[in-house]
């Protein structure tokens, strides 16, 4: 007469661990798996980036650079106001030193940074 499977056997296949954890296949330790999106959400967010992304022609931005020579901190841009004449160039906001025109240690307005500014 054949034995009928009980469920004390399959448990025992599990090899000690528990039902509730599960361990990815090929995997080193520490890395995560790359999922696939589950919501339509999720799938139209990883298209909209993968067009951003493949639809630059270009190599760069308009304003490439901008954010190596602008002028971050306010003791550069204090810098600025008093060496420059007219402070109204180098500023949108001259009153309060914000949005800044002109590259760091320089008169000049930069097109990089009018495009920033706006």
């Amino acid at each position: 007469m054949p034995r009928a499977k009980s469920k004390s056997t399959s448990r025992s296949r599990s090899k000690g661990r528990s039902s509730g954890h599960k361990r990815a296949h090929g995997l080193a330790r520490g890395r995560v798996a790359k999922s696939k999106p589950r919501t339509s959400r999720e799938r139209a967010l990883l298209k909209s980036l993968e067009r951003k992304h493949k639809s630059k022609d270009a190599r760069g931005s308009l304003t490439r650079g901008w954010s190596i020579d602008k002028p971050s901190r306010l003791s550069e841009r204090r810098a600025i106001a008093a060496k420059c004449s007219n402070v109204s160039e180098c500023f949108m906001d001259p009153a309060n030193l914000k949005y800044v025109v002109c590259a760091r240690n320089s008169c000049v307005p930069d097109p990089r940074g009018t495009l920033e500014a706006y």
